[in-house]
């Protein structure tokens, strides 16, 4: 199926007008989730920080029920150029992306919803990207390029069907989560023990992942704190899907204690707790109330681990072979802090313990991950990392219309690509099959005036 619809032909030989010239680059950004949200906080930086008027921003938001304005669409609203309001029709979803003529496509995420998902298999703009929102390839031919990080493992083009683009640090330009809720973190962890009926002394492990993330090679890391540390209270967040996945998760844990010989095992799952705090405002102090978070492996946090990082939580992760379970690790790397990131689960287990029972400990590495946060906020590198990547996909996705060489592929030299970038603002360029395109917002071709480029062959594969 996308083999098929990949070679859907747009009006015109392209889709885009592929300008780098005197017109902005237009880019997309295509996402359901645009607003407070993991794709919604993500994105809302880049989409005012882009520079302009190198560049003009359309925001495609696909239609939610009932429509959902907060602070983060309405920041995402005021800085784009254009806001777009696409209806959950397939089709109709395609035909008016492609009525805007973009040069880049964006999806933040590819995974997380099924329209967005299957609009991925449309060619809607000469250059299409995804995004690590949904830390994964997605295996769709008409996807050029997976934007990631430097800190995936030296083999990762291997887990991508798409080019992989590592940039510097996570390659967002995220806002400091902002304090909020009027709870004091002392009076909150009290407030916590008399509602949860805790005893006086406890260890209080919070694990803020959605349920559907705890995997059966995490569970083992929950038996083993429960069997090591008697006052271990877990605290998991109560949400709409609770009831399904708690189900699951205390089946699972109770039957791993089963054939491990963990003595107690009632007592040990009456151990798990779920809480759901009355404001979503409330985390950062939930985060500061707890001895020590726990990000969940092999699918792990973002978020969560942003949020509770920014107000000095430790988190312990695991960092696996894939994406999905380096987001925290690349945090704490941007931060130059190793102390938490565990080697395997073993180790995983006993740096949530030192956390947890060492109080010294712990503040000290709080302080230090409070006083280095501000790295993974408001990042300019990560601005110049995307002007740079539009600028030179933009030009090689023209490259490779003009019948020339993809510069990105064949590995050309950053002044070369400058080179070509302004050769190419003052030719006009012909498609192989006659038919016209768009050069700076003008037709080219028979079909739109203009004339193919005069040069032999080799002189047009160099150039």
């Amino acid at each position: 199926y996308g083999q098929v619809t990949s070679n859907r032909p747009a009006s015109g030989s392209l889709v885009g007008t592929l300008g780098i010239g005197e017109r902005p680059i237009r880019v997309g950004w295509i996402s359901r989730f645009m607003y407070k949200h993991a794709i919604g906080y993500m994105t809302q930086g880049l989409v005012e920080t882009l520079p302009r008027p190198k560049y003009h921003v359309v925001v495609f938001k696909i239609h939610n029920t009932p429509e959902v304005e907060d602070e983060v669409s309405k920041h995402i609203d005021y800085h784009a150029d254009e806001v777009v309001v696409l209806p959950s029709t397939l089709n109709l979803c395609a035909d008016m992306v492609r009525a805007h003529r973009l040069d880049v496509l964006i999806y933040p995420e590819v995974g997380l919803d099924p329209v967005a998902y299957f609009l991925t298999y449309a060619r809607l703009a000469p250059v299409q990207m995804a995004w690590w929102g949904h830390p994964d390839t997605t295996g769709v031919p008409t996807i050029d390029y997976f934007v990631s990080t430097k800190f995936e493992v030296a083999d990762a083009e291997t887990h991508y069907s798409e080019k992989l683009v590592r940039l510097e640090g996570l390659g967002a330009y995220l806002y400091r989560p902002l304090p909020g809720g009027e709870k004091n973190p002392a009076k909150w962890r009290e407030q916590i023990r008399t509602d949860l009926a805790l005893p006086n002394n406890f260890h209080l492990y919070l694990c803020p992942q959605a349920l559907f993330k705890f995997h059966p090679s995490f569970d083992d890391v929950l038996v083993d704190i429960l069997a090591k540390d008697k006052l271990a209270y877990f605290l998991l967040l109560d949400g709409r899907d609770r009831h399904a996945w708690s189900k699951l998760l205390l089946e699972r844990m109770k039957e791993k204690m089963e054939t491990t010989g963990h003595r107690n095992i009632d007592l040990s799952l009456s151990r798990i707790l779920f809480y759901k705090p009355e404001f979503e405002d409330d985390m950062s102090s939930l985060y500061q109330a707890c001895d020590v978070v726990l990000d969940t492996f092999p699918a792990g946090g973002y978020m969560t681990s942003l949020q509770a990082l920014a107000v000095g939580a430790p988190v312990v992760t695991l960092p696996g072979r894939l994406l999905s379970t380096r987001l925290t690790y690349t945090m704490y790397k941007i931060m130059e802090i190793d102390d938490m990131i565990a080697k395997d689960p073993t180790d995983y287990v006993n740096l949530a313990l030192k956390v947890a029972h060492n109080t010294a400990y712990r503040k000290r590495l709080a302080s230090l991950i409070l006083a280095r946060s501000g790295r993974l906020f408001t990042d300019n590198t990560a601005v110049g990392e995307w002007d740079n990547l539009l600028t030179t996909a933009v030009a090689a996705a023209q490259t490779r219309a003009s019948g020339g060489v993809d510069a990105i592929a064949a590995g050309v030299s950053e002044a070369e690509l400058r080179a070509a970038e302004r050769e190419v603002k003052n030719k006009k360029f012909l498609a192989r099959d006659g038919s016209k395109i768009f050069v700076d917002g003008k037709p080219m071709g028979p079909k739109g005036g203009g004339h193919p480029p005069a040069y032999p062959p080799e002189e047009q594969q160099k150039r």
